[in-house]
C-alpha cells in the first residue's frame, strides 16, 4: 500500500489557505459594504424627508427603515444633518424657514421683520 504523495498533500494545505484567505477577505469587507448601503439609505432617506418639508419622517421613521444601520455607527439623521448631508446650495427656502436675503427664498422675498422667508406683498 502506497502514501499520498506529499506533493498532493502541499497542494491541498495551500488550497485550503487559498480558500481561508478569500473568505478572511469577503468577510472583513462586507462590513465596508454595510457601511456603504447605510450611508446610501441615509442620503436617500434625507432626500424623501425634506422633499416633504421634514413634516412626516419617511418609512415610518430611520429605524424602521434602515433598522441595521444604528448597530454600524450611522444613527437616525435631524433636519440639520440632513441638510449638511445633502448640502443646501442650489435648494431655495420655502415659506417660512429662516432667510437673510430674497434669493435664498424660493418666493424671492425673505421678510426682513421676520428674517422668514415669504410670500412677496402685492404691490
Amino acid at each position: 500500500m502506497k502514501g499520498i504523495a506529499v506533493p498532493y498533500i502541499i497542494a491541498v494545505l495551500l488550497g485550503i489557505a487559498v480558500v481561508f484567505v478569500i473568505g478572511a477577505g469577503f468577510f472583513s469587507s462586507s462590513s465596508d459594504l454595510q457601511k456603504q448601503s447605510c450611508q446610501n439609505k441615509l442620503s436617500t432617506y434625507c432626500i424623501v424627508w425634506r422633499g416633504n418639508g421634514y413634516r412626516t419622517e419617511p418609512s415610518g421613521g430611520w429605524d424602521v427603515y434602515a433598522p441595521e444601520c444604528p448597530n454600524i455607527g450611522i444613527s437616525s439623521p435631524d433636519e440639520p444633518n440632513c441638510n449638511k448631508i445633502l448640502g443646501r446650495t442650489g435648494v431655495a427656502k420655502e415659506i417660512s424657514e429662516d432667510c437673510t436675503s430674497d434669493s435664498e427664498c424660493q418666493t424671492g422675498f425673505c421678510d426682513p421683520t421676520f428674517g422668514k422667508c415669504a410670500k412677496k406683498p402685492s404691490s
